[in-house]
């Protein structure tokens, strides 16, 4: 595919142009953009779980960008861009992806993403979805100390969500 032009394979390199030639290289149609560094190992990420959820047979679709007409429609209005959104054989579920690699702050940064996802499923009501989110750490980081914070800001949106919905008491 690479001889026939119909793919190329991209080294990683620095703003200066130097090439890394300790990281994995990519592959990539011609006309997309190579990430940058601090993007690369993101994108690897991403074409990991691609793999891995293809090979259990159960894959029936794959993207890494909305359908114009999807983000024309309600995706722009929610200024939200997975990591990938994916449908497997069996599920009526849409499933999106978020890829975690330690430097997001599980404070405001995963508000954010959840609200937006909250208004994305208020658009979509009846196409329910799951959001998958993978947790990675940085040198030094416990990912059980991460994957704990990770749990408490969804425990934590649950129960404000199931506190609307609780019968008022009356007087």
């Amino acid at each position: 595919m690479q001889d026939a032009g119909e793919v190329k394979l991209v080294p990683c390199k620095t703003n200066s142009g130097k090439v890394l030639t300790n990281v994995d290289k990519l592959i990539m149609f011609p006309k997309d953009k190579p990430p940058s560094v601090m993007g690369w190992q993101h994108e690897i990420d991403r074409g990991d779980i691609y793999v891995a959820l293809h090979k259990t047979g159960k894959l029936t679709s794959y993207r890494w960008n909305w359908h114009i007409e999807e983000y024309r429609g309600f995706a722009k209005d929610h200024r939200l861009n997975p990591d990938g959104r994916f449908e497997l054989e069996g599920s009526s579920k849409l499933f999106f992806l978020e890829i975690d690699r330690g430097t997001e702050f599980w404070s405001a940064e995963l508000d954010i993403k959840i609200t937006k996802y909250a208004g994305l499923q208020d658009s979509m009501p009846n196409q329910p979805f799951v959001v998958l989110f993978t947790i990675q750490t940085k040198p030094g980081m416990s990912v059980q100390e991460r994957a704990a914070k990770f749990n408490d800001k969804f425990r934590s949106w649950a129960a404000a969500i199931a506190s609307l919905f609780r019968p008022m008491r009356s007087s």
